[in-house]
């Protein structure tokens, strides 16, 4: 568990049946104050699933990013995601491409 600056930052890497697809499973807590915060790319396709308790569940698939973004994390958002990694990304979307997942 690390923590910066109050943000609570957890990582766990799959078993080996996920790992061609998912590069890890990640959780951040923000139990304190509005956090501002840069996202830097990472080249990955992030499935986050976001709770605060001035904003219901809310799940977002992000994409590969191109540039840093400027973020507000909410006080006491709690945040989960599956992080994909590039060779799952690839066979997402080419098996999406060719009709096999629909």
């Amino acid at each position: 568990m690390n923590k910066i600056v109050n943000l609570i930052f957890q990582s766990q890497k799959p078993e080996f049946s996920l790992s061609d697809f998912v590069e890890s499973f990640w959780m951040l807590d923000n139990p304190s104050e509005h956090k501002e915060v840069i996202l830097l790319p990472d080249g990955r396709i992030d499935l986050i699933f976001s709770q605060s308790p001035t904003e219901p569940l809310h799940v977002v698939l992000l994409g590969i990013g191109t540039h840093p973004e400027h973020v507000i994390i909410t006080e006491k958002t709690k945040i989960f995601a599956v992080s994909f990694n590039f060779i799952g990304n690839g066979i997402y979307f080419a098996s999406e491409h060719f009709g096999i997942i629909k």
